[in-house]
């Protein structure tokens, strides 16, 4: 890292003492311009050709790495949510089907105690999913510039740690999500469908489970509308049905969201293996980059 302001040899901006990237185009400091060299690096464009960007990024430091072996973790783990959040959903509907009649509040506790939902098991699905998805959006936004897509916002290690915080990792690793799709896909060809319809389902499923952080207040406003609306015409029965009718809502939104994450992931595993075969780009054994 440079010991003092340093100018970007990929596009001339000046950064600060102790950055390790270029504010701009969040090249390395390993490519700083040399103030002591006959001639200084020409620009890159920033529309430059795959090809041209990989050389450059190799040069700097850039390294390529399959993700395969993370990415089968984290079809492993969005199984696993999965089948426990169909579990959710027979629980749920069973729940429904079988609701007593309710007259006092007396009645709402005694089904509110005797409900009982796959929760602990499914919690930890989803931490354990966190930590796998966190591993692999790390591995595959550190393939990105030796695959010739230039230098992301993010970093690997941000990749990784954004992706373990609950909640707000929703709308973090969305955005690295799809820069790494955006980066790695052919010009003028991103394919954002599946992305967009994901990143929906997941934040309205999100927001009809949340029990904690500034979301949760959100989240008992709208509650409270839905169900003061239910309960002036359905009485309590209609306040616990609807409850329970939000929940399946939500487990069919997660179930949803799971089968395009499947995709999401697949998808990113192509562009990088088409990108690596475009490139002539191996894997040797010491997982540097080839060609």
């Amino acid at each position: 890292m440079p010991g003092g302001p340093w100018v970007c040899g990929n596009c001339r901006s000046i950064n600060q003492e102790g950055t390790s990237r270029c504010y701009s185009c969040r090249a390395p400091a390993a490519m700083a311009v040399d103030a002591a060299a006959m001639s200084t690096p020409r620009i890159l464009p920033r529309d430059a050709a795959p090809a041209l960007q990989a050389k450059v990024a190799v040069e700097a430091g850039a390294t390529y790495s399959s993700s395969t072996p993370w990415a089968i973790f984290v079809v492993v783990a969005i199984a696993a949510v999965c089948a426990l959040t169909v579990v959710r959903v027979a629980q749920i509907g069973t729940e429904l089907l079988n609701l007593a009649p309710i007259t006092s509040l007396e009645d709402l506790q005694t089904q509110a105690d005797n409900a009982e939902f796959v929760t602990g098991p499914w919690i930890v699905a989803w931490l354990a999913g966190f930590v796998a998805w966190g591993a692999w959006l790390s591995r595959v936004i550190r393939n990105v510039p030796a695959l010739g897509g230039g230098w992301p916002n993010a970093t690997p290690r941000s990749a990784l740690l954004e992706s373990l915080v609950p909640v707000l990792n929703l709308y973090w690793t969305a955005g690295i999500l799809r820069e790494a799709i955006v980066r790695l896909s052919p010009p003028r060809r991103p394919g954002l469908g599946a992305w967009t319809a994901w990143w929906l389902c997941l934040a309205i499923a999100s927001l009809l489970v949340i029990r904690f952080g500034p979301f949760y207040i959100l989240r008992q406003v709208i509650l409270t509308v839905i169900l003061v609306a239910v309960g002036i015409s359905g009485g309590p029965n209609g306040i616990v049905a609807a409850v329970i009718v939000l929940e399946v809502v939500a487990a069919t939104l997660f179930l949803i969201a799971g089968i395009l994450a499947l995709r999401l992931v697949l998808t990113v595993e192509r562009l990088q293996a088409d990108r690596a075969d475009d490139l002539g780009v191996t894997r040797p054994a010491s997982g540097q980059i080839a060609r």
